[in-house]
């Protein structure tokens, strides 16, 4: 059995943001108008459990918080800044 907690932060150029959140002239329209954004750092912490079943097989848990960067969450068609993701998975190693 293993646990792996972790925090970092991952920087996120103004071509990555703009790319996920921007919204350009075309696609703007009466609700949504037009935004470009800067770059900008998110935030996340990370927790990962995981148990060996055999020497081939492990099974993992894992569960993430991110917040995402003030550039990215000025966007119109963004909702919420927070964001949970989790994955469950089984592996094999040869």
């Amino acid at each position: 059995l293993y646990i792996e907690p972790s925090f970092g932060a991952s920087y996120k150029s103004a071509n990555l943001n703009n790319y996920y959140w921007g919204v350009t002239e075309d696609e703007a329209g009466v609700i949504v108008a037009p935004y470009e954004a800067a770059a900008g750092i998110n935030w996340h912490t990370r927790f990962k459990i995981g148990y060996q079943l055999s020497r081939h097989w492990a099974a993992s848990l894992v569960a993430e918080y991110e917040r995402i960067n003030d550039e990215a969450a000025a966007s119109p068609i963004v909702s919420d800044r927070n964001v949970l993701g989790y994955f469950a998975g089984v592996s094999y190693r040869f």
